[in-house]
């Protein structure tokens, strides 16, 4: 049993535990909407659903590919790996209070340096979910590097924050002014994605983070791109 929010192309774009959670969630974006009522059958995100009267219905309307419907997962992924972040609730998510620990100045530009950390490598993992970067990599590969930035994301907010409290360096500076902008082609160009926990495109694996400020050549903040939405658009 679950409940489920579409959008206006009858795609499910989210599984909540309650209808309460899915009215939130639809609710919060223009042209989804929250099926009312129990789903009895596990359905996919990616999948397409019938519906009538404003209502989606089972059975699926299985017209995307097992391609696209993984694509949606992972990026369901990444979005919920962001709200655990976001979650003052969790202990290891972000918090206000930490900028108490140090003077204001630092105290800020360390939570500036974590919020836009985080924010780059949702992003990077939306391109990957893509399959836009990492060209020569298997979907293997690709759901390894997400599982790892969702990881992250989920449980090490509180410990870079205190990396990037601690920095002496260069790096809380870097990452506390690293632009988040998505502006597409032309000019400006969307910002440049940095990451210290994928090593690069050519195999995407994984690597410990550390603060240190990596670019992560040809890679941009997607257009449209939004860490709080289940498509991250």
């Amino acid at each position: 049993m679950a409940n489920y929010v579409y959008d206006e192309n009858a795609t499910i774009v989210g599984r909540y535990r309650s209808q309460t959670d899915a009215n939130t969630a639809a609710a919060a974006v223009t042209g989804y909407t929250a099926y009312v009522g129990d789903v009895t059958r596990d359905l996919t995100i990616g999948q397409k659903v019938t519906t009538t009267a404003g209502q989606s219905l089972p059975p699926v309307v299985d017209s995307t590919t097992a391609a696209a419907r993984l694509t949606e997962h992972w990026k369901y992924k990444l979005f919920e790996a962001w709200n655990i972040y976001v979650n003052p609730v969790i202990p290891t998510s972000r918090q206000t209070w930490w900028l108490n620990l140090d003077t204001a100045a630092t105290s800020e530009a360390a939570l500036k340096a974590t919020d836009r950390w985080a924010l780059h490598q949702i992003a990077l993992g939306d391109l990957i979910a893509d399959r836009s970067w990492g060209t020569r990599t298997t979907d293997t590969q690709r759901q390894t590097a997400i599982d790892h930035i969702v990881n992250i994301i989920s449980t090490l907010g509180k410990t870079w924050y205190g990396v990037m409290l601690a920095d002496t360096g260069e790096d809380r500076t870097r990452w506390s002014v690293v632009s988040t902008e998505s502006t597409g082609g032309g000019s400006p160009v969307s910002a440049p994605i940095y990451s210290d926990i994928i090593e690069s495109a050519a195999e995407l694996a994984p690597r410990n983070p550390d603060g240190d400020y990596r670019l992560m050549h040809s890679a941009h903040i997607p257009v449209g791109f939004t860490p709080d939405t289940p498509t991250l658009r």
